[in-house]
Protein backbone atom coordinates (compact mmCIF):
# COMPACT_ATOMS: atom_id res chain seq x y z
CA UNK A 1 0.00 0.00 0.00
CA UNK A 2 3.03 2.26 -0.19
CA UNK A 3 1.89 3.56 -3.57
CA UNK A 4 -1.47 4.65 -2.12
CA UNK A 5 0.29 6.46 0.71
CA UNK A 6 2.25 8.49 -1.83
CA UNK A 7 -0.68 9.04 -4.23
CA UNK A 8 -4.29 8.33 -3.23
CA UNK A 9 -5.70 9.03 -6.71
CA UNK A 10 -7.11 5.89 -8.35
CA UNK A 11 -9.10 4.87 -11.41
CA UNK A 12 -11.21 1.71 -11.36
CA UNK A 13 -12.49 0.40 -14.66
CA UNK A 14 -15.62 -1.76 -14.91
CA UNK A 15 -16.42 -3.47 -18.20
CA UNK A 16 -19.57 -5.35 -19.15
CA UNK A 17 -18.57 -7.31 -22.25
CA UNK A 18 -21.99 -8.64 -23.31
CA UNK A 19 -23.52 -5.15 -23.16
CA UNK A 20 -20.39 -3.57 -24.65
CA UNK A 21 -20.29 -0.94 -21.91
CA UNK A 22 -17.40 0.27 -19.80
CA UNK A 23 -17.13 2.88 -17.07
CA UNK A 24 -14.23 4.49 -15.25
CA UNK A 25 -14.59 5.52 -11.62
CA UNK A 26 -12.12 8.17 -10.45
CA UNK A 27 -11.50 8.92 -6.81
CA UNK A 28 -9.28 8.77 -3.74
CA UNK A 29 -8.36 5.53 -1.98
CA UNK A 30 -8.07 5.26 1.78
CA UNK A 31 -6.33 2.26 3.38
CA UNK A 32 -7.64 1.00 6.73
CA UNK A 33 -5.29 -1.55 8.27
CA UNK A 34 -7.29 -1.69 11.51
CA UNK A 35 -10.19 -0.05 13.26
CA UNK A 36 -13.89 0.50 12.81
CA UNK A 37 -13.88 0.90 9.02
CA UNK A 38 -11.95 -2.35 8.54
CA UNK A 39 -14.47 -4.14 10.78
CA UNK A 40 -17.40 -2.67 8.80
CA UNK A 41 -15.89 -3.86 5.52
CA UNK A 42 -15.23 -7.30 7.03
CA UNK A 43 -18.90 -7.67 7.98
CA UNK A 44 -19.91 -6.93 4.36
CA UNK A 45 -17.40 -9.42 2.91
CA UNK A 46 -18.59 -12.88 1.90
CA UNK A 47 -17.40 -15.81 4.03
CA UNK A 48 -15.52 -17.45 1.14
CA UNK A 49 -13.17 -14.46 1.02
CA UNK A 50 -12.76 -14.26 4.79
CA UNK A 51 -11.98 -17.98 5.01
CA UNK A 52 -8.86 -17.45 2.88
CA UNK A 53 -7.34 -15.08 5.45
CA UNK A 54 -7.90 -16.63 8.86
CA UNK A 55 -5.33 -14.34 10.52
CA UNK A 56 -7.06 -11.26 9.07
CA UNK A 57 -3.83 -9.78 7.69
CA UNK A 58 -5.70 -7.91 4.95
CA UNK A 59 -6.47 -4.20 4.86
CA UNK A 60 -9.66 -2.49 3.73
CA UNK A 61 -9.36 -0.03 0.86
CA UNK A 62 -12.27 2.39 0.59
CA UNK A 63 -12.56 4.58 -2.51
CA UNK A 64 -14.43 7.87 -2.49
CA UNK A 65 -15.64 8.29 -6.07
CA UNK A 66 -15.74 11.85 -7.43
CA UNK A 67 -16.14 11.26 -11.17
CA UNK A 68 -17.57 8.62 -13.50
CA UNK A 69 -16.96 8.49 -17.23
CA UNK A 70 -18.07 6.15 -19.99
CA UNK A 71 -15.66 4.33 -22.29
CA UNK A 72 -15.45 7.15 -24.85
CA UNK A 73 -14.70 9.58 -22.02
CA UNK A 74 -18.17 11.12 -21.68
CA UNK A 75 -18.77 12.55 -18.20
CA UNK A 76 -21.64 10.69 -16.56
CA UNK A 77 -21.30 12.17 -13.09
CA UNK A 78 -18.93 14.54 -11.36
CA UNK A 79 -18.98 15.50 -7.71
CA UNK A 80 -17.36 18.76 -6.75
CA UNK A 81 -16.64 19.75 -3.20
Amino acid sequence: FAQLSANQNVVIMYRNGPLRNAWRFYGKAYVHESGVVKEQVMHKTIDAKLDRDIDRKWSAVVVTVNRITSRPGEFLQEITS
